[in-house]
């Protein structure tokens, strides 16, 4: 089923072999620089939103990245995949060609050059990272929020505890002077500060 995403024929024997590989491990892809032929598992179609009876180039790929984050993509391509030899991760967001829906992917791959160091081919992995991202967004999220609450309970728990502090200076002072009656108002301020903050926990 593969090889109909064959884009020249001068090429057949190397992407007959990708896709036997690729129809076998799963969500994987390889891409034959050199003749622009992409060899993609019907995983990865899932995930792009792609017809498994299309022929699919670089462009098509780059078409559903996020606008805002195409030329970026397109960048990097350029320098770690088609000028360099390096292992690659592209983390972006595509809107999938069937619905529109917006995907968050990550794309990890290898880059294979030729004998003169030249990159012919990359391989790689494709995954869906969508559901990932939302959990760490929203973990991100009430860690924040508990992390205002107890800024917000810090400062609430200060208050009657500065209180008490100065209230208790003056209750020291009026028992060496021994006047009791104002030493027990200040007592009593105390326990009333003591137990709103109680309250508060």
């Amino acid at each position: 089923e593969c090889y109909k995403f064959l884009r020249k024929p001068s090429n057949f024997h190397n992407v007959k072999v990708d896709a036997d590989i690729v129809l076998k491990v799963g969500n994987i892809f390889a891409f034959d620089i050199t003749s622009d032929t992409y060899v993609i598992s019907p995983n990865i179609c899932d995930i792009f939103g792609f017809k498994y009876d299309q022929r699919y180039t670089f462009r098509d790929f780059i078409r559903l990245i996020v606008e805002h984050d195409r030329q970026r993509v397109v960048d990097f391509c350029k320098q770690n995949i088609l000028l360099d030899d390096k292992d690659y991760i592209i983390r972006t967001t595509i809107l999938r060609a069937n619905d529109g829906q917006p995907v968050d992917i990550e794309i990890s791959g290898s880059v294979i050059t030729d004998k003169n160091g030249h990159s012919i081919k990359t391989v790689g992995h494709v995954k869906d990272v969508t559901e990932l991202n939302r959990t760490h967004r929203k973990l991100r999220e009430e860690i924040h929020n508990k992390n205002r609450l107890i800024k917000i309970i810090g400062h609430d728990l200060k208050n009657p505890f500065n209180g008490m502090i100065g209230v208790s200076e003056l209750l020291k002072i009026n028992l060496e002077q021994h006047n009791y009656e104002e030493a027990e108002e200040y007592a009593e301020i105390i326990k009333q500060a003591a137990s709103e903050g109680y309250e508060l926990l």
